[in-house]
């Protein structure tokens, strides 16, 4: 609005009004990059397979906090301190274990999902390339 009307803007404020404008449009744009960012978390949260036994509930926090703590070690990596995949296993298993005390899980089952999946994403990759 302020660009509309800029006579009547300059006469409220004292002042011309482009450099507000400008100040506003970068803190949109940098709200909207840094919501974008924060959004780009739930990206990794696949719905659960409706298939197999277990806590959906559970399953798709196994999945994000996974795949979020393989980030976070990757970028660890980076600085020299890369976190192994048994580690991150045993982290999410520690975690999902608490947060959902009524079905614990155990590192062995967090690795063969982890192993479940990257077969799934082997096959499927295949079956496109055919």
């Amino acid at each position: 609005m302020l660009e509309c009307w800029p006579t009547a803007a300059a006469e409220l404020l004292g002042e011309p009004a482009d450099a507000l404008v400008e100040r506003l449009r970068a803190f949109a744009l940098d709200a909207f990059e840094r919501a974008r960012a924060k959004q780009s978390f739930y990206d990794y949260i696949p719905e659960p397979s409706r298939r197999g036994r277990g806590n959906r509930k559970q399953l798709a926090f196994r999945i994000a906090f996974g795949r979020t703590l393989q980030r976070v070690s990757e970028d660890a990596s980076l600085l020299g301190h890369p976190l192994s995949l048994e580690w991150q296993d045993y982290v999410v298993a520690t975690v999902a274990s608490v947060i959902f005390p009524e079905n614990p899980v155990d590192v062995g089952t967090i690795r063969r999902h982890r192993e479940r999946q990257r077969l799934a994403r082997r096959a499927e990759d295949k079956s496109r390339s055919d």
